[in-house]
């Protein structure tokens, strides 16, 4: 089945579309959502029912802007297989 993307361009980098797409065909057993416990980025982990995860964590530069066309956030994508360490 083709599917259509309703985004306009990859994500930079590239790799981070393949990363996300492991975890596709997969079932979700659980969501952890919020702000990390040793730093202060906001993120979430879908965790799978077979024990895989895929990590979202959002970034920023807004401690480092000068002006707001400055100003850049990014999706920080990392996806775990059972047993592999975070």
């Amino acid at each position: 089945m083709k599917r259509e993307s309703i985004y306009s361009a990859l994500p930079q980098p590239e790799f981070k579309l393949d990363e996300a797409r492991r975890a596709e065909g997969r079932t979700i057993d659980w969501i952890d959502f919020g702000f990390e416990k040793t730093r202060d980025d906001e993120g979430m982990v879908i965790h799978f029912t077979d024990g895989a995860k895929l990590k979202l964590v959002i970034g920023s530069n807004a401690t480092n802007v000068g002006v707001a066309d400055e100003l850049h956030t990014d999706i920080m994508v990392f996806f775990r297989e059972a047993g592999q360490p975070d």
